[in-house]
């Protein structure tokens, strides 16, 4: 999809290196929107990352103009009692990009992406207490609010609550 200058698309295994420098940035100035740190990123990991972006139920979605400036994942769950669900995740957009549409055209092809896979009724996730702008367009897109996590992420001296969100895929979904 392409949409004022940028392109929404799922980043395959030619696209691993700017997703490792974007997942870079956006957990180096964003600390306390992931739950991950730069040291300890299963997405730095070389092979891993790879394997992901081959995976038929899971995808990571970017936003390019044309350098990468947007991400999104999403992860079906593996499990026989949990593969109806799948997890949105590192949901990120450049500073420099931000405000522009980006960050719901990332999310809006994921949940298509979602709908796409087999038995998945719901797409969990959770944000961090200070991204305000990611909690309304989550709202604006569906999701709602089961349950807050206090004190959910701690960097330095800074401790903050993660709010965890859900979206039924189809109308009735609980």
């Amino acid at each position: 999809m392409t949409t004022r200058g940028w392109m929404i698309r799922r980043l395959l295994a030619g696209d691993a290196d700017a997703v490792l420098r974007l997942r870079r940035e956006a957990l180096e100035q964003e600390p306390l929107a992931f739950s991950s740190s730069p040291t300890e990123d299963r997405v730095q990991v070389r092979g891993a990352l790879e394997e992901y972006l081959a995976a038929p139920s899971k995808a990571i979605f970017g936003a390019l103009e044309p350098e990468l400036v947007g991400l999104a994942g999403l992860a079906q769950e593996e499990g026989a009692k949990s593969r109806h669900k799948a997890r949105l995740w590192g949901v990120y957009v450049t500073p420099a990009r931000r405000g522009l549409g980006i960050g719901r055209a990332l999310v809006e092809a994921a949940i298509e992406f979602a709908q796409s896979l087999d038995g998945l009724t719901h797409v969990h996730l959770a944000v961090a207490e200070p991204g305000r702008a990611a909690q309304a367009l989550y709202r604006q897109l569906g999701f709602t609010t089961w349950g807050t996590e206090p004190a959910a992420l701690r960097v330095g001296d800074v401790t903050v609550a993660e709010h965890h969100m859900v979206r039924g895929l189809h109308p009735g979904a609980a």
